[in-house]
């Protein structure tokens, strides 16, 4: 099995022939070859491999099985800060079950809708 994180997802982005059966994500490559390229541009090459990761989809997952002839998970990095809900009022206890623990949190209400902000 294969875990993909973003300590070897730059292997998969140095794989030209991934690139040519993948050809939905070349920006992504495009992005990441020009960063690496240029070494002032370390941060876009590393929010670069960071979203190709999170933008694989299950027919993608499935091209990366089949070449490399093995399971592949994904570690997936939840990297955005501030998360946005929109709850209607009856059914907000649900909806914060569901949402689990939070720690920050900013609420406020319009009409019948709950729209809640958390951030970490």
């Amino acid at each position: 099995m294969l875990v993909l994180n973003l300590r070897n997802i730059e292997d998969i982005l140095k794989n030209k022939a991934l690139k040519q059966k993948m050809p939905e994500l070349s920006p992504y490559w495009d992005i990441w070859e020009f960063a690496v390229r240029n070494p002032s541009l370390k941060g876009l090459r590393t929010q670069t491999a960071l979203d190709f990761l999170n933008s694989l989809k299950e027919n993608q997952i499935k091209t990366l099985e089949n070449y490399f002839d093995c399971p592949i998970t994904i570690d997936k990095l939840d990297y955005r800060t501030v998360k946005n809900f929109q709850f209607s009022v009856e059914n907000v206890e649900k909806e914060l079950q569901k949402l689990g623990k939070i720690d920050n949190v900013v609420l406020y209400r319009k009409d019948n809708q709950l729209y809640i902000s958390t951030w970490r």
